[in-house]
């Protein structure tokens, strides 16, 4: 798992973190109530891009209770790519400004 102080581009970009992301999905075990039950140890912004990931990129259902932390942040919106600039390209149900074309390579 990522800790707090690290991005999802310390990880090699992007594109890696999500072929990482992919691949833990794909596993018998259930995460997401892990994830929602530490999510305060981590910035929003970090649920919201693992959340848009395994919307986009897998088939893991049950993220209702990720977006609803999402939705609840005092902040308002964050960026997929850290490092780039705002577009226009804004997921709502995520809260998250889609600022970077992610390719998965699994």
């Amino acid at each position: 798992m990522l800790s707090a102080t690290n991005d999802l581009n310390n990880v090699s970009g992007l594109d890696n973190a999500a072929n990482i992301i992919v691949e833990l999905s794909d596993t018998e075990e259930p995460f997401l109530d892990d994830v929602a039950a530490c999510y305060t140890l981590f910035h929003i912004s970090a649920l919201r891009r693992l959340g848009w990931i395994l919307e986009n990129f897998t088939n893991t259902s049950g993220l209702d209770q990720l977006i609803r932390i999402s939705q609840s942040s005092n902040i308002k919106q964050s960026k997929l790519s850290t490092y780039k600039s705002y577009s226009d390209r804004i997921d709502a149900k995520w809260s998250l400004d889609i600022n970077e074309r992610i390719e998965p390579d699994v």
